[in-house]
């Protein structure tokens, strides 16, 4: 049975609510371009390390291969299904009611890609702290990376059974705050664990070479975690005030 939220049951829906939908694709279909081609830039510099070229099987090369394939995957199918209702569809606010199947897949492919990525960094914090506390910490993050997992596959798979009706998630509420809250929550801690670990470390070297490599190192944990944690707030926000349309989706 189709939804009856917003415009999407409604074949002679308004441009202006049209755009509230088609819009937001259209921007994230452009921002994951744009990022995947600053993840290939970073993939190039990491090829051409030394480590790379001494230890090709290594934890690090597994999760860069499956992180890689998983985004590609998801950015194959976010340009199909943009290609689908922005041309094949245009002008049609049906679509959103039997929107095409691909867009299921987005979710498990972004949950497992944050999986691979929060574990990875769990098991540098257990590396550089092998402590108790330490080991707690991490298995806090495992659950909350477990938690967003599952609240991801579980998205995709009720969009699949709904026929591709968008407003069909409005049942997963639940769900999807939890999802979001859980990365976010996983995310900060990570990073204020790691700054905590590079801090302790700092202040007990005698070397001001090794103080300030290390205050380099913190200075990217804090922006590239401040930058993680941010987009995911704000996608929080995006979606508990706009969930009628779909400008959650642009992050």
């Amino acid at each position: 049975m189709a939804s009856t939220h917003g415009p999407l049951a409604d074949p002679d829906a308004s441009a202006k609510a049209l755009i509230l939908y088609n819009g937001p694709l259209l921007i994230g279909t452009c921002i994951d371009w744009m990022l995947f081609g600053v993840l290939c830039i970073q993939i190039y510099y990491w090829i051409q390390t030394d480590r790379y070229k001494r230890r090709k099987r290594n934890v690090m090369l597994t999760i860069v291969i499956l992180t890689t394939s998983f985004q590609t995957a998801q950015l194959g199918l976010v340009t199909a299904t943009t290609w689908r209702i922005l041309v094949q569809h245009w002008g049609n606010p049906t679509v959103w009611v039997h929107a095409p199947s691909e867009p299921a897949w987005n979710p498990p492919l972004d949950g497992m890609t944050a999986l691979l990525v929060q574990w990875f960094f769990s098991w540098r914090i257990v590396v550089l702290s092998p402590h108790i506390a330490s080991r707690i910490v991490v298995g806090v993050v495992f659950a909350l990376s477990l938690i967003q997992c599952a609240g991801s596959w579980a998205t995709g798979i009720m969009y699949y059974q709904s026929a591709g009706d968008f407003g069909a998630l409005n049942a997963l509420d639940t769900t999807v705050k939890l999802m979001i809250i859980a990365s976010l929550s996983a995310d900060i801690i990570i990073a204020l664990t790691v700054c905590t670990l590079l801090y302790t470390v700092r202040r007990n070297t005698c070397f001001r070479s090794s103080a300030a490599m290390i205050d380099k190192l913190m200075a990217n944990v804090i922006e590239s975690g401040m930058i993680t944690a941010i987009v995911v707030f704000v996608e929080l926000i995006m979606y508990l005030n706009y969930q009628h349309s779909a400008l959650f989706t642009i992050l």
